[in-house]
């Protein structure tokens, strides 16, 4: 199963669980935001990010209360003392810019074309 059919599955197995902290936990990033962001990099691509939002939409899933969030929130918290609302912001921010991220993208394949 890849990370993006785990990404939408909401009976992932506490073992993967344990086994995605752990390998998130590994991550080189020395600070907290960049650390939220390779993380959610390393999950999803923004092509799936782009359908998703924090609270969700008619036209977006939530991706707050889902098993890969909380994965991903658990390894933050283990690596930095801060607070909940700092992952909140930043995973918001990276939800909300997927379509930028997409758009700059095929820019840069057009200009190197």
């Amino acid at each position: 199963m890849s990370y993006q059919e785990l990404f939408f599955a909401d009976d992932i197995s506490s073992d993967i669980e344990e086994a995605q902290v752990i390998e998130l936990q590994s991550s080189g990033e020395k600070t907290f935001d960049k650390f939220i962001r390779s993380s959610w990099r390393l999950m999803i691509s923004d092509e799936v990010a782009r359908q998703c939002s924090w609270r969700g939409t008619e036209a977006k899933k939530c991706v707050r209360g889902m098993k890969i969030t909380l994965g991903i929130r658990t390894a933050f918290k283990q690596k930095f003392a801060l607070e909940d609302a700092d992952f909140d912001r930043t995973t918001q921010k990276y939800f909300q810019y997927a379509q930028d991220r997409l758009s700059r993208s095929a820019k840069k394949m057009k200009s190197s074309s």
